[in-house]
């Protein structure tokens, strides 16, 4: 009844807003086509934080991000790390500008800025729900409350049972994640089962 599918990359959802925000691809600088000295702007998900200490006792980071294609390591120096720690976490979808340095054919990729990329309104709205509590009743009442409330937002669904599943409903369910969709949603399912973001209703 929602058309559920497997769904894949966790950027797909978002991808074409996310190009939208960047001028470069991680692909094109991994591959060289981006010349030492150049202001880039990349953006994906964070894979991977991992935290040091540089010789002055400072904390830096080597951020892993990934794209739908490509994955590089940025560097993110204690000058900057001071004031994006908080944001620089994994699964957070970043833009990062940053310098492309080039030597003895070593690309480094060190960042001037970070934030978060501006896509809320395009990000999925993740639902929780057990195995056993997906009655045809309780699918027909979700239908319902998504197409009550359509919008961008693509919605998907992590199925817990034997193991976690995570599933992503037709693309015609897409819906504006706003107060009054969440509300409906807090009437059909438990609170564990909706993102911790949405919050009680108002």
């Amino acid at each position: 009844m929602l058309g559920l599918y497997v769904s894949g990359h966790p950027l797909d959802a978002i991808a074409t807003e996310l190009r939208s925000l960047t001028d470069t691809s991680i692909a094109a600088v991994r591959e060289g086509n981006v010349q030492h000295g150049q202001r880039v702007v990349i953006g994906g998900i964070v894979a991977s934080v991992d935290r040091r200490i540089d010789k002055k006792g400072q904390p830096w980071t080597i951020v892993e991000i990934a794209d739908l294609d490509a994955t590089s390591e940025v560097l993110v120096f204690s000058s900057l790390y001071g004031h994006v720690r908080e944001i620089v976490a994994e699964d957070a979808v970043l833009l990062v500008t940053a310098v492309v340095r080039v030597r003895e054919g070593r690309i480094s990729v060190v960042a001037s800025d970070v934030v978060v990329a501006d896509i809320a309104a395009h990000a999925p709205l993740t639902i929780t729900l057990r195995e056993d509590d997906c009655t045809r009743a309780k699918v027909t009442a979700l239908r319902d409350a998504f197409r009550c409330h359509p919008g961008p937002r693509p919605v998907h669904i992590v199925l817990e049972g034997a193991s976690v599943t995570r599933w992503a409903a037709d693309p015609q369910w897409g819906v504006d994640g706003s107060q009054g969709l969440l509300r409906a949603l807090e009437g059909l399912l438990e609170p564990r089962c909706l993102p911790p973001a949405s919050g009680p209703a108002q």
